[in-house]
């Protein structure tokens, strides 16, 4: 679960979130056997935003191995976030990534439930932000993509998505109450496509080495029980190279088109802790994605991490109209707390700059 506060919302209540997550983190529990190792790392939650008031849960996660893995094998972990406001909004936040029968098999995906507050902007690079509406909707959300390991790094699988989104506010004097915008009305979002990997990482939360690519095709369409009819196609590609002892310099490249009648809450997005950290999760959104990212990860000894990261993106609704002007830089700068030693987990806080746009991250895990 990725916790957010921009530049409009009050950073010192995050710093105490903070301070209480070292404290509880470094309590953490371990549990050692000889083919059977598990370790939690949990969390606790304090925020605040206008939106939400005062905000509480956890946040943490779950490796193990399987007991058919041999000793050295990759760890399996389910990570978990959960939040509960004064408004009554709650989240639910579980994704996974299993590694089965020594990797031949990976299974990843995400189980939720949201019952929160968005914002939407409107449709494409003309959406000032001025035209900022917000929505509350609820919707539980099942995502699996089950691979089976082809030769050496090389996985092929199958993909299912499902969000059944029911609206409970509207802006009174926005887009989304005239439903003008597809996805507005309360609809049910089903997929299925083919997906394909390429993972030669030596430690998949935090690599210092080594490729993953991934890459995927999905429709929508009635007969998946979706009240759309779309396609989609995604690369992700993300290189890490070991500069010298301690310093990673790490690429990150995605590229996403959607084909059809494509609801708003399906479109490629730039902004969030993960897509050009320095916008609004969801600031801009079209059928047509493109982002490039660079990040210098330095350790500094065996607790704290630094990061410098930049990077470039754009969106449109097709090739043809692609544009400089619309192409949307951020960099900025961030600190690493290392939770586990062994899988290099890592409490991540970053502070991002975008075009007219900043934003302080506090979440688990890296960026990519």
């Amino acid at each position: 679960m990725e916790f957010v506060l921009h530049s409009y919302y009050r950073i010192p209540i995050i710093l105490i979130f903070y301070i209480i997550g070292i404290d509880y983190t470094y309590s953490s529990i371990t549990i050692d056997t000889t083919l059977k190792r598990k370790k939690l790392i949990a969390l606790p939650v304090v925020y605040y935003t206008p939106d939400t008031r005062w905000g509480f849960g956890a946040a943490g996660v779950f490796s193990f191995n399987f007991k058919t893995d041999t000793l050295n094998a990759r760890y399996s972990n389910i990570s978990f976030g959960f939040a509960y406001t004064q408004n009554k909004q709650l989240s639910v936040y579980i994704p996974y990534q299993l590694y089965v029968l020594n990797r031949k098999v990976w299974i990843y995906g995400e189980l939720g439930f949201y019952n929160y507050i968005y914002s939407f902007y409107g449709i494409g690079n003309n959406s000032p932000i001025l035209l900022e509406e917000k929505y509350s909707v609820q919707f539980p959300r099942i995502r699996i993509a089950p691979l089976i390991k082809l030769m050496k790094n090389h996985y092929l699988g199958m993909r299912f998505s499902r969000d059944q989104f029911k609206y409970l506010k509207y802006d009174t004097s926005g887009q989304l109450i005239a439903h003008s915008i597809l996805g507005s009305i309360s609809g049910t979002s089903s997929n299925l496509g083919i997906i394909y990997n390429f993972d030669s990482r030596d430690i998949p939360l935090y690599p210092s080495k080594g490729i993953l690519f991934e890459s995927y095709v999905y429709t929508e369409n009635t007969w998946l029980a979706s009240d759309y009819h779309f396609s989609k196609v995604s690369i992700d590609f993300s290189q890490y190279i070991n500069l010298k002892k301690n310093l990673i310099f790490a690429t990150n490249i995605i590229h996403q088109i959607s084909f059809g009648d494509v609801p708003f809450h399906q479109l490629p997005t730039i902004g969030g802790p993960k897509k050009l950290r320095g916008y609004i999760d969801g600031r801009y959104r079209d059928k047509m994605l493109l982002i490039l990212q660079f990040e210098l990860r330095q350790k500094l000894n065996k607790y704290l991490g630094m990061v410098a990261f930049w990077g470039i993106g754009e969106i449109s609704p097709n090739y043809d109209e692609l544009k400089l002007k619309y192409i949307y830089p951020n960099f900025g700068v961030g600190l690493r707390i290392v939770l586990d030693q062994k899988q290099k987990y890592n409490l991540r806080l970053d502070y991002g700059f975008g075009k007219n746009s900043n934003g302080f991250y506090l979440t688990l895990g890296e960026a990519f």
